[in-house]
């Protein structure tokens, strides 16, 4: 044991120490690797040269996602009650407006009845009262035309003038009836002779007053009490009116309560929204579901989605980010679907980057045309390619033949026996070549490792390694992570010949970097 941790002390100083080195001296220690790689190289009896051809060069960023669907609905009923009919089931394709399920809404059929019911009988009674209230209108305006004048100020005031009246007419009366017996005398006794004229005259002008005030009094009751009548007739119409009020908004509630009754019995019918394939359906006939009550609230009777657009979510890397812009063209494979390419586009980049599995990147939203016979299903992963950089027929050389020094970058070219520096320009790269836009010609022979005559000067490898860089050393597959991770760039497990001049690989899933990301 302690042995064991005298090894580990010394491992961890030597390991430590190299990384030292590599800070303070990356040049010394890129080429210590390169020459190291060389001198393997010639020992296993890998190629060491390379001839300046033409070829296709592409450069493409490449990153893996899982396909959802572009629109997917949780399907919940808005009010509750027992599944009547359910006659879709999963993978059922529907059309728009088709009946996905029904409620039972024999209780809700039975309340519209009542509330029809109510309605009907509420009718009647605002007729009714419509009738009456005109009748009393009629009435009011009759009696007001009867009585036009004096209106005592307040009822009681009324009833005091009208008791006065009463006995008005009653003391009218009994002094008619006094004069006209009185009348009755004096005439016989005129017709006999025994009265004078005059005597006679008197006793007719009295009662024909008598009569005058039993009159007048009789007047003054029936005004007063035509006073009394045209009060109880107004009441009676302002009754009338409550009454047809009444029953008007007895009628409009009633009416809203069949409203609601209504809209209750046409949500027991669940249309599909749009085509859709139905993914999920966890409940069956005859079972109960609560109503929603708000946002994702009630039973989940289906889920279902538009399968012919959908949606991939990748993870792209920082690097390569400013390098994709929205609505750029993008390539699909799916890895369920064997030989299935689809292409879609870049929809929408994330603002701000995000860690996913230990990589520094940006969400990145595709959107990808569907034919739902191809078999693409939602949960699947796909492998992303985006295109950014291509050049057809071009001279060319590997990547691993391309070193740089200084930010300059270079080859060795073969002539007679030797090779000599010569400085280049590059343009698009793809996974193991780059163009040379200029400084070779086609033919020429170039080194791929850092020739013998070269020792003991420091030279800074620039390319991805020949078989394997893929922008600096292949840190992880399609499936995932970031293919890159060169010597200058830091990370990357690649197993090329010499460390690329890329950044930032590490396994894990993500995106993947075609080409030097340092051109």
């Amino acid at each position: 044991m302690k042995s064991l941790l005298v090894w580990l002390v010394v491992l961890g100083t030597l390991g430590g120490g190299g990384y030292f080195a590599y800070q303070k001296w990356p040049d010394k220690v890129a080429f210590w690797k390169s020459a190291e790689k060389a001198e393997a190289a010639k020992k296993s009896g890998r190629a060491t040269t390379a001839t300046v051809s033409s070829r296709d060069i592409s450069f493409a960023i490449s990153a893996a996602g899982e396909i959802t669907p572009a629109e997917q609905v949780s399907v919940r009923p808005e009010v509750s009650g027992r599944i009547a009919t359910l006659p879709v089931d999963l993978g059922d394709k529907v059309k728009k407006g088709a009946v996905l399920f029904t409620l039972d809404d024999s209780d809700l059929q039975i309340e519209r009845s009542q509330r029809q019911t109510e309605i009907e009988a509420t009718k009647l009674q605002i007729e009714g009262a419509r009738l009456t209230m005109e009748k009393l209108q009629l009435d009011f305006e009759r009696t007001k035309q009867i009585f036009e004048n004096k209106r005592p100020a307040d009822r009681s005031q009324r009833q005091t003038e009208i008791e006065a009246a009463k006995l008005q007419i009653e003391s009218a009366r009994l002094a008619l009836e006094k004069l006209t017996l009185n009348f009755e005398r004096t005439k016989q006794l005129y017709e006999n002779k025994l009265l004078a004229q005059e005597v006679f005259d008197n006793a007719k002008t009295e009662l024909d007053q008598a009569r005058n005030a039993h009159a007048l009094a009789r007047n003054n009751y029936d005004k007063l009490l035509a006073a009394e009548v045209l009060e109880n007739a107004k009441i009676e119409l302002d009754l009338a009116r409550n009454s047809h009020a009444l029953a008007r908004n007895s009628y409009e509630r009633s009416l809203k309560a069949l409203q609601l009754v209504e809209d209750r019995i046409s949500k027991t019918k669940i249309t599909a929204p749009f085509d859709c394939t139905i993914l999920t359906r966890p409940v069956s006939v005859g079972q109960a579901v609560s109503g929603s009550g708000g946002v994702n609230s009630g039973t989940e009777v289906l889920t279902i989605a538009d399968l012919s657009e959908l949606i991939i979510n990748a993870h792209v890397n920082q690097a390569d980010v400013t390098r994709i812009t929205p609505n750029q063209k993008v390539q699909i494979e799916v890895e369920a679907v064997a030989g299935l390419k689809l292409f879609g586009r870049v929809d929408r980049i994330a603002p701000q980057a995000t860690i996913k599995n230990g990589i520094k990147g940006f969400s990145t939203r595709m959107i990808v045309k569907n034919d739902e016979k191809s078999g693409v299903r939602p949960g699947m992963t796909a492998n992303l390619t985006i295109p950014l950089q291509s050049a057809d027929n071009v001279l060319a050389v590997p990547l691993a033949a391309v070193f740089t020094d200084q930010g300059d970058r270079f080859v060795y070219v073969k002539q007679d026996e030797k090779f000599i520096r010569a400085p280049i320009l590059i343009g698009v790269t793809d996974y193991d070549f780059a163009e040379v836009t200029k400084g070779l010609q086609g033919g020429e022979v170039v080194s791929l490792v850092t020739p013998a005559e070269e020792a003991g000067k420091v030279q800074q490898a620039f390319g991805a390694a020949a078989k394997g860089g893929k922008g600096g050393g292949k840190g992880g597959d399609a499936k995932g992570g970031t293919k890159g991770g060169g010597m200058s760039g830091g990370g990357g497990s690649g197993k090329g010949d010499r460390p690329g001049s890329g950044g930032g690989g590490s396994s894990g899933s993500g995106s993947e970097r075609r080409g030097p990301p340092g051109q």
